[in-house]
């Protein structure tokens, strides 16, 4: 078992399960999915694989935390965006933009937040992948109370429509992240996509 005491004799901090899922969200963001391994993560938290399995039982259960994580991640990403604007429509079109922004600035995040099959369920945990699908419908909820979006809009199938168009809007921009192709913001045409969408789809005339 790892000491629980450094050489000096110092007490040693106990790691806690959480020390190890910043430490795997720190191996992917920065190197990708395939490097995610008990030694790299063991190794970015300072601990040895064996503290790493007192917390998680196996890999699939530290793969399903992660896989919650990113979406804690997005969801901060998106609600900072979105902090203080009244408007629903103002505030949708501020969560699209977020989102594209996480999938530029964290392209391995994304990719594994939409590539990713976890079961998170199977390990007592809460499937956040859900949540953001959530928030999505009730800022659409809001909009066409208020009358900024069509009143004959089904709130569930809006959500899956614009969630398809961003997913695949969001995967260009970090596919382009990831082989380096930074000459051009691909976001800002993605942006005007986003416009063209809530012209066209939800706003009220």
């Amino acid at each position: 078992m790892e000491p629980e005491t450094a050489t000096r004799g110092q007490p040693r901090k106990r790691c806690q399960p959480e020390d190890f899922l910043r430490a795997a969200v720190a191996v992917l963001d920065r190197d990708g999915q395939d490097r995610v391994t008990a030694r790299s993560v063991a190794q970015e938290a300072g601990r040895s694989a064996m503290a790493l399995y007192r917390h998680y039982r196996s890999m699939d259960h530290l793969v399903a935390a992660l896989w919650n994580e990113c979406f804690v991640r997005l969801r901060q990403h998106t609600e900072r965006a979105c902090a203080g604007l009244d408007d629903p429509a103002d505030e949708l079109r501020q969560r699209l933009l977020a989102y594209l922004t996480f999938g530029r600035e964290h392209p391995h995040l994304f990719w594994f937040s939409i590539s990713a099959r976890p079961r998170p369920e199977q390990f007592g945990m809460e499937n956040l992948g859900r949540s953001g699908l959530a928030l999505l419908m009730k800022n659409i909820d809001r909009g066409i109370a208020a009358g900024r979006f069509r009143a004959d809009l089904d709130p569930f199938q809006a959500t899956l429509h614009i969630s398809y168009v961003m997913i695949g809007m969001t995967t260009f921009v970090a596919s382009r992240a990831l082989v380096g192709l930074t000459s051009e913001d691909p976001s800002v045409r993605a942006l005007d996509s986003v416009d063209h969408l809530l012209r066209e789809f939800l706003l009220s005339s």
